[in-house]
């Protein structure tokens, strides 16, 4: 089997399991948005650019530099960026997605960094993923806060002040 092809069927692996169920992406579906994200309904296309984009650069890199380890550091935020949505819609933690996706961010970048030397332009085609997550992250809080996920939806109440305590007298014995 070609190695193109190999490493097709491990991101289309990582990608088909960690996907939420239907049932957890209609709740998440039914969620408010910030008015800004008009364009959602372009997601599944956006997230399929990112892919190819994505795809693209190893296939770069591992013509350059082959080995498993490369396919291996693209697969991880790859995978961590399925598990925010996961976490997101299946488990319902917006905040939790929010975090998983920061720490995809974190990895594509050390991933960019460690390709640049190698392939320029395979690091530059990571260049989408790491523009594309701070918008998920962003949307994600902002939509904890439209929703009231996660923010306590009545003001906590203060605890009654104590009342000062009383002396009881001593008893003095002679």
């Amino acid at each position: 089997m070609p190695d193109w092809l190999v490493i097709l069927l491990l991101m289309g692996l990582v990608i088909v399991m960690i996907q939420p169920e239907a049932a957890h992406y209609d709740w998440y579906q039914g969620l408010r948005r910030p008015l800004w994200l008009s364009f959602y309904i372009w997601l599944p296309a956006i997230r399929l650019v990112l892919q190819v984009a994505f795809y693209g650069s190893v296939l770069i890199l591992h013509s350059r530099a082959p080995g498993g380890i490369w396919v291996a550091g693209y697969l991880l935020p790859l995978a961590l960026l399925q598990a925010s949505t996961w976490c997101s819609c299946r488990l319902r933690r917006l905040g939790l997605g929010c975090l998983v996706a920061l720490l995809a961010w974190l990895c594509a970048l050390v991933l960019a960094i460690l390709v640049w030397p190698i392939s320029a332009l395979a690091a530059w085609l990571v260049l989408p993923f790491l523009l594309w997550i701070p918008v998920e992250g962003l949307s994600e809080c902002q939509m904890l806060r439209l929703n009231g996920i996660g923010v306590p939806l009545e003001p906590r109440r203060r605890p009654k002040p104590l009342a000062p305590r009383r002396r009881l007298p001593r008893s003095h014995s002679r």
